[in-house]
């Protein structure tokens, strides 16, 4: 899972210094990324904390992103549909059943809602980003 933010800036049209132009508008984006991933890390759900420890930011100058790298992280994010869940034959036999008998355990899984807290954070944080890089414009 991961968001990412990436803004082009044309200054040729500016009167303002570009490298303090440049340096501003960095500045307002790796704050909105640190944003990001307070929130998300805040609004995730928590079973155990790994997801919400798992989140973290990078990048550089005008693109920066923050992610995690966990396999069901995107299953949170985006939810799942209903799906049949087949335990494993091996550890779901007991002793005198047939070994080439089917799994006993099977679950109907009803599928879990999406929970958008990487967007969410995205969103959250990026909301007066616009007045803020104006702002850093005028200086």
């Amino acid at each position: 899972m991961r968001i990412e933010m990436k803004v082009e800036v044309d200054a040729s049209l500016l009167k303002y210094d570009t490298a303090t132009l440049y340096k501003n508008v960095q500045k307002e984006l790796k704050v909105s990324i640190l944003n990001a991933e307070r929130t998300a890390k805040e609004i995730v759900p928590k079973r155990t904390g790994e997801l919400a420890n798992s989140i973290y930011h990078g990048g550089s100058r005008l693109s920066w992103w923050a992610k995690t790298q966990l396999e069901y992280a995107d299953y949170i994010e985006e939810g799942t549909s209903p799906h049949i869940i087949v335990g494993s034959p091996w550890l779901a036999r007991s002793e005198g059943i047939d070994p080439l008998y089917p799994p006993r355990h099977i679950v109907f899984h009803p599928g879990n809602a999406a929970y958008k807290y990487m967007e969410t954070a995205l969103y959250i944080s990026t909301e007066d980003l616009e007045e803020r890089i104006l702002r850093a414009l005028i200086g």
